[in-house]
């Protein structure tokens, strides 16, 4: 399969160079590498163009995140598309690891990592939902029912292209000023409703720069502001639902998790979120027992059949 990287840059010169330079020394080297830069007033474009690493560099007026993410997949002739923010890095086995997950018999459309800190901050910065390397072959109910984010910050996450491609047919224009930045929520979100089969990788393979430019990680999280991106989360969630002609469906949530059940019996944190997925749905209650005891007798036999 052909890997293409699509990097996304604004103003970030100081940082681009360490992001190429972590690209150019994969272990498993990118088909493709296509920067975005979204109006930089500094020496961006030419840090770019003067870097030893074969870059196709896009530029286009001052558009926002999304918008400089479009383009790039637009351009983008690869099977998978690997994003990355331009002041963030990969760990350099970042390629190998995302495609051999692609390869697996599992076939997942989009595969997401862990993330560490440097910069201003170290540590983990982990956004995964669950304990292991873990398959989601139904994330559409879950996303439905309890908003789970089952993704990574941009540079964390790849997405089969034609999977990308779909969904970039669905973002309106209104979204794409929405957002100008934190565009991984289209990209999360989107990926989910469009019913992709989603790979959760453990390992922290990306190194996420924290530092004063963030434009998310920098924001003071008050209230009132985690009000508002809760509102605005529910605002896109609804309105790419719609354009997708989705609503929560119990019959195809059960069918979710006959297909986890088959997949592995040890997913004890999936197995759990898909049983919760209808809980708060009070009318649906019975259903839910039901559900919940059948679950549950299936994988007491699996683990049973394996011992």
């Amino acid at each position: 399969m052909k890997i293409s990287v699509l990097i996304n840059n604004y103003n970030y010169a100081e940082y681009i160079t360490e992001c190429l330079n972590s690209v150019s020394q994969q272990t498993r080297s990118a088909d493709e590498v296509i920067v975005v830069d979204d109006g930089s007033t500094d020496h961006s474009v030419e840090v770019i163009k003067k870097h030893s690493l074969n870059v196709t560099c896009i530029t286009q007026s001052n558009q926002g995140q999304l918008a400089a993410i479009t383009a790039a997949i637009n351009q983008s002739s690869g099977d998978i598309l690997c994003f990355l923010d331009s002041d963030d890095k990969w760990k350099p086995n970042y390629l190998e690891e995302i495609l051999e997950a692609f390869n697996a018999p599992s076939a997942p459309d989009f595969v997401y990592v862990g993330l560490e800190k440097f910069g201003e901050e170290t540590g983990p910065f982990r956004i995964c939902e669950f304990s292991a390397d873990t398959l989601i072959p139904s994330s559409r109910q879950i996303l439905l029912t309890r908003r789970l984010y089952l993704g990574s910050p941009t540079s964390g996450n790849s997405i089969r292209a034609h999977r990308a491609r779909e969904l970039i047919l669905k973002v309106s224009p209104a979204q794409f000023e929405d957002y100008r930045t934190c565009a991984d929520n289209i990209l999360v979100f989107g990926a989910s409703l469009m019913g992709c089969r989603k790979m959760q990788l453990r390992a922290l393979l990306v190194d996420y720069r924290v530092h004063t430019k963030n434009n998310y990680h920098q924001q003071q999280h008050d209230a009132q502001t985690k009000l508002y991106d809760k509102l605005k989360r529910e605002k896109l969630i609804r309105e790419l639902a719609q354009s997708l002609g989705l609503e929560f469906n119990i019959h195809t949530l059960y069918d979710a998790f006959k297909e986890q059940l088959k997949y592995s019996c040890e997913q004890s944190d999936l197995t759990t979120a898909y049983l919760k997925a209808p809980k708060k749905l009070k009318r649906m209650s019975t259903l839910y027992w039901k559900i919940r005891f059948r679950t549950t007798y299936h994988i007491a036999r699996l683990k049973q059949n394996n011992h």
